[in-house]
């Protein structure tokens, strides 16, 4: 029966492609798209994770606001836990679900549990990097039918035990994701033409996948080069380009089309490898640099401890946090502070302290070319805001692209060797792209610069408030 206004979230593309070959025709789809509506770059903060950014869209918030910078954050227990379990705030969904809307959520990313809505969600069928053990639905029987008519999923290949599949079988990788892309079509049409639907938004996660396993691109190249060089990109970005033509074909003519993806890709970059030995020797450091202050308490901390011997880790300043593997997250303690969790409440740590780590990490050197290993340090605890901006990470140490060093040294810390292992090709950076036509497309484009602000729109659109 089609819908009012139908989302395709392209989980993992980069939007900086999608820019280009949309202008180029290589994308006819999102070309024809553009040329009926309007399109723009997305902006995101430096670091910014495909969690936090898909928490940003569903919520309308920025990351400070909702907390969600990991799957795995600091609770205030005192321990990690996942983020969307204690999450309390409505999805834009949600809202326009409890105002009468009719709306079908398939297969967002990176969503808490399904609430009850004035319509159907699935989540977690064919998604990377799920949040459940197994997929889950409402109606909880709605799952059920999915799975009888339209298939599980494919075994999983997108975890890090899976990083050779590239080199040794990358055509029935790129099956697999044909596969899925075709069992969420299927899906997804039957259930667009179910009824008649206020909201239709339904995500694709294929683009996700490959570009961790196959990005190693340093520009984007023409499609000639891309299909004859990346063809796994290739292909499956030319597969979702025709399923979005499907889909916004079956909308119905008059439908209000966005189609957008959260991020940009990068060449990944590690030091993962390195730093829990790096961190270690900063925390010896400084805990004598600073041992007139009040000593800071810590829980133990297994991953950097096994590395050193002779130094209480309950007085180490720094503690690593869960993040991408091409960023570093600290948590710097404040005088007296030595939880976790940090509260709104918590002071933040002294700038001294965040001064002296910054400077022992931007002084680290490639043992070979002598080439400083960092390309940039933010503080999101401190300049993001929000309720939940005080347990953001204090430091936040971005590596360059396509660098896995195996040895790095300064004259503080000294040397530090430890052979990088096998590291996923591509991985997430900021930017993101949207594409959106419809008789509101030119109202709409103009006012999202972040992808928080979609949700926004679509509301305003849908409730006839565009003009407010």
């Amino acid at each position: 029966m089609g819908a009012r206004m139908i989302m395709i979230c392209l989980d993992g593309a980069d939007g900086k492609m999608l820019d280009q070959y949309s202008i180029d025709g290589s994308l006819p789809n999102l070309t024809a798209l553009r040329l009926k509506g309007a399109a723009r770059l997305l902006s995101a903060p430096l670091g910014s994770t495909d969690d936090a950014l898909w928490a940003s869209f569903q919520y309308m918030l920025q990351v400070g606001e909702h907390g969600r910078y990991n799957f795995a954050i600091p609770q205030d227990n005192g321990r990690l836990g996942m983020a969307h379990e204690a999450e309390t705030i409505p999805t834009f969904w949600d809202d326009l679900s409890r105002q009468g809307m009719q709306v079908a959520i398939l297969d967002v990313p990176k969503c808490r549990a399904p609430r009850p809505l004035n319509g159907i969600q699935i989540l977690d069928w064919l998604t990377h990097g799920e949040y459940f053990p197994s997929p889950k639905s409402f109606p909880s029987s709605l799952i059920d039918e999915v799975l009888q008519h339209f298939g599980s999923r494919p075994p999983h290949q997108c975890g890090y035990l899976d990083l050779e599949i590239d080199r040794k079988e990358p055509k029935k990788f790129v099956a697999d994701m044909m596969t899925e892309i075709s069992m969420k079509r299927s899906a997804g049409l039957h259930y667009l033409n179910s009824r008649a639907w206020d909201l239709f938004c339904i995500g694709f996660s294929q683009m996700h996948c490959i570009n961790h396993r196959f990005w190693d691109l340093d520009c984007i190249p023409s499609t000639s080069d891309l299909r004859i060089y990346n063809n796994p990109i290739y292909t499956i970005l030319q597969s979702l380009d025709e399923t979005i033509g499907t889909f916004i074909s079956s909308a119905g003519p008059s439908a209000e089309c966005v189609v957008f993806a959260p991020t940009d890709f990068q060449r990944n970059g590690s030091l993962e490898h390195l730093m829990p030995e790096i961190i270690s020797r900063i925390n010896i450091n400084l805990s004598k640099r600073f041992r007139g202050h009040e000593p800071v308490k810590w829980p133990f901390n297994l991953k950097v401890s096994k590395r050193i011997t002779g130094h209480d880790p309950e007085t180490w300043p720094c503690k690593i946090l869960p993040y991408s593997d091409n960023c570093l997250a600290l948590r710097i303690c404040t005088s007296g502070e030595g939880k976790l969790f940090r509260s709104p409440l918590a002071a933040r740590p002294e700038n001294y302290l965040l001064d002296a780590v910054e400077k022992e990490l931007l002084d680290l050197r490639d043992d070979i070319d002598g080439v400083k290993v960092t390309f940039a340090i933010t503080r999101p605890s401190s300049v993001h805001k929000g309720q939940y901006a005080n347990n953001l990470p204090d430091l936040l140490i971005h590596y360059p692209s396509g660098y896995f060093p195996n040895a790095i040294q300064s004259p503080s810390i000294g040397r530090v060797e430890i052979q990088s292992p096998l590291w996923r090709k591509g991985n997430h950076r900021d930017g993101g792209f949207i594409f959106a036509s419809g008789q509101l497309s030119e109202q709409f484009i103009p006012h999202v610069e972040r992808i928080s602000d979609i949700g926004k729109l679509a509301e305003r659109v849908l409730l006839n408030k565009l003009s407010v």
